[in-house]
């Protein structure tokens, strides 16, 4: 099994002409290499864009890369992020979904006081993907709350949990924003696909790839400089 997992991309955060330009440059580089690489599926951990409605001149774009994916009989599987999160409308994501283009995860039920998010089985690799949406303002910390772990540790295979948010060991000085602790996952996965942190990390099992690019200055200086961090 191979997948790529890509979170905070935030596409159309730039309105320079040459920034918005080399913003979808990589975004295109980074799915020629999924298909080069012939990945099973992609996994995209929030933030496609950055916002829920954005420039459909952006949108045109995005659908006309990711096409060449799923044509090649492969699944893109993303996970709603704060900047995608629409308590009143309709999102963006919602409308890639519904013409075929991605996969959304995070959907899910309460029964008897728990949240069961809904389980895909994808269709080439078997891998079991599951995973939580995010809102605005971290509020999807309640949910996390009431996570029916118990339903989740019964599905036996590979299994991966996508969610955008912030483990709170991760974070650095300075970082005030809300999280979550890393024991407020559910147990059980091989691969928790983050997003959120705008940094490259591995702890344990627990993934941020970090963004592709962005608009913001200080993304694009830690992207060029730094090195993974890696947490034992």
């Amino acid at each position: 099994m191979k997948f790529a997992h890509m979170a905070d991309i935030h596409l159309g955060a730039t309105s320079d002409p040459k920034l918005k330009e080399l913003e979808m440059n990589t975004f295109r580089k980074a799915f020629e290499i999924c298909i080069e690489e012939d990945v099973d599926f992609i996994l995209i951990s929030g933030d496609l864009f950055h916002v829920n409605i954005p420039d459909l001149s952006i949108v045109k774009e995005v659908v006309k890369i990711m096409k060449k994916v799923i044509e090649n009989k492969r699944k893109i599987y993303v996970v709603y992020g704060s900047h995608d999160y629409s308590p009143n409308a309709v999102s963006i994501i919602d409308i890639l979904e519904e013409a075929g283009i991605i996969v959304r995860i995070g959907r899910g039920k309460i029964e008897k006081g728990l949240f069961r998010p809904e389980v895909i089985v994808d269709e080439r690799s078997n891998a079991i993907i599951t995973g939580i949406s995010a809102r605005k303002l971290s509020l999807e910390r309640e949910v996390f709350k009431i996570l029916d772990r118990e339903y989740l540790s019964s599905f036996k295979g590979y299994k991966i949990f996508m969610f955008h948010t912030a483990i709170d060991e991760l974070k650095r000085k300075g970082e005030y924003y809300e999280g979550i602790s890393s024991t407020d996952l559910p147990s059980g996965f091989d691969y928790y696909a983050g997003g959120h942190i705008h940094r490259r990390i591995e702890y344990g099992r627990i993934f941020y790839p970090g963004p592709l690019f962005t608009g913001w200055g200080v993304d694009l200086e830690n992207t060029a400089k730094e090195k993974e961090e890696v947490f034992i």
